[in-house]
């Protein structure tokens, strides 16, 4: 029996969940445990949640909270005492939660919304997050003001935003990284991706304006990299899965936004639209692409695949036969500058989803 277990923002959340919302005491709480949690009992993990003060015990936030901001993961040992992890964390506990329940679960490289009810359609926010572990700092190799400047160029201003409102009037669940696109890049491939060529491949060597980021990283610390790509990646195909199981099909909707001027790393002669729809040939239908065109076409300059193409689809699930389509949608930061510009990208991908 491991003296330890590691808890992910979702598994936090389901266990606050099942708290408030699912009786207690009649049988239900063991065969949760057991299934989810084996070895731990509801009473040696919820309350040590509850006195390190990473949950609160009004219900109504359950929907939209997970652990506090740049705390991706919690360690319960048998004594009670918990440890919060910033994604530092190389814990026996932390290794061993990826391969809880046979690897079909998530890790603690993403945040869910509504983890106990997956919806058909998943927004998926993947560089939107700003947070850097304190033992990944040391490789980067920018001053603390040099930093921000690069987390503010490179991260996807106004998504998180964006998603927040669908997650209100939309049926969606919202899958959003926990890690910054500086630790690693979860939608670069893991080996041989394009971007490699510019350092911004899995681990970024560049900054977004051709300077330093970091030394090109040795084999362990590449090894470590891949293999927290592989958890979220395998995070993602469980949600898809999840999804499949109970709608028959999954929509993902890749959500970003960019800079109003191409970056060293960008084609400088691109159109930059207000929106750009990203589609992949295997996974974005015709009627998909129709459906975006005609949901952005009041009010936005459109542009397919320019200045960005594809859309993401998690690991094995690419190019598979599986019931899973995908759209990206990027805007332009400028367009997302209000909440205005916000409502609006929001209300038009909201249309998307309802016609889809």
């Amino acid at each position: 029996m491991s003296d330890s277990i590691y808890l992910s923002g979702h598994d936090v959340l389901r266990i606050a969940h099942h708290a408030h919302w699912i009786p207690i005491g009649r049988g239900f709480t063991r065969q949760f445990m057991d299934q989810d949690f084996p070895g731990w009992t509801f009473n040696s993990i919820y309350p040590r949640l509850i006195g390190a003060g990473v949950l609160t015990r009004r219900p109504g936030e359950f929907s939209e909270r997970h652990l506090p901001e740049g705390i991706i993961g919690v360690e319960i040992d048998r004594r009670g005492s918990v440890a919060v992890d910033d994604g530092s964390s190389r814990s026996t506990a932390r290794l061993a939660s990826w391969d809880r329940n046979g690897g079909e679960r998530v890790s603690e490289h993403l945040a869910v919304s509504r983890p106990w009810s997956i919806e058909r359609v998943i927004v998926h926010v993947p560089h939107a997050a700003t947070h850097i572990p304190v033992t990944e700092r040391p490789s980067i190799l920018l001053s603390d003001t040099a930093l921000t400047r690069e987390l503010r160029a490179s991260t996807d201003q106004g998504t998180a935003a964006v998603a927040r409102r669908l997650d209100r009037v939309a049926e969606v669940t919202v899958a959003a990284a926990t890690l910054s696109r500086l630790v690693f890049d979860p939608e670069r491939f893991a080996t041989g991706d394009p971007a490699e060529s510019t350092g911004r491949g899995l681990v970024y060597t560049r900054t977004a304006d051709g300077g330093r980021l970091r030394d090109e990283p040795d084999d362990s610390s590449m090894t470590w990299h891949r293999e927290q790509h592989l958890r979220y990646t395998r995070s993602m195909e469980h949600l898809v899965r999840r999804a499949i199981d109970r709608h028959g099909r999954a929509l993902i909707v890749d959500l970003h936004s960019y800079p109003f001027a191409p970056q060293a790393h960008e084609d400088p002669t691109a159109d930059r639209p207000d929106v750009c729809i990203g589609t992949d040939p295997h996974h974005t239908p015709g009627r998909l692409v129709d459906a975006a065109l005609t949901a952005f076409g009041s009010g936005f300059a459109v542009r397919l695949d320019t200045p960005y193409s594809g859309s993401y689809v998690p690991g094995a699930m690419h190019l598979s036969d599986a019931p899973v389509e995908s759209i990206m949608i990027e805007v332009r930061r400028d367009v997302l500058r209000t909440s205005a510009g916000r409502d609006r990208v929001a209300d038009a991908i909201g249309e998307i989803i309802e016609h889809h």
